[in-house]
């Protein structure tokens, strides 16, 4: 999930970049990969309490205090080793998660 902590809206559309570095359950190896925005699913948009079901690679307008769901298709992260995710914009706006399984 994205979220816009910012005072201004954001579009995600074309242009939106995201890296993914995490450890293949294939290779067992480090892998990095690069998804550009037409490989992405925009699934939900979050809004306060409402939900917006959108699944589809649609441009969305995220208003201050809103929350994206992405999705792509990445099948071989290995759930027991870190993950780092990065968003970017070509307007220089990026969002970033290291995430650690359980």
């Amino acid at each position: 999930n994205v979220s816009n902590d910012g005072s201004k809206p954001v579009v995600i559309a074309n242009g939106l970049l995201t890296l993914i570095d995490y450890v293949s359950t294939v290779t067992r190896q480090r892998k990095i990969v690069l998804i550009p925005f037409t490989s992405t699913v925009v699934s939900r948009v979050f809004i306060g309490n409402k939900t917006v079901v959108v699944n589809s690679t649609t441009a969305v307008e995220l208003l201050p205090g809103a929350t994206v769901e992405l999705c792509m298709n990445v099948n071989d992260i290995n759930t027991t080793q870190p993950t780092v995710i990065v968003s970017s914009l070509t307007t220089g706006t990026k969002a970033s998660r290291i995430i650690t399984f359980d």
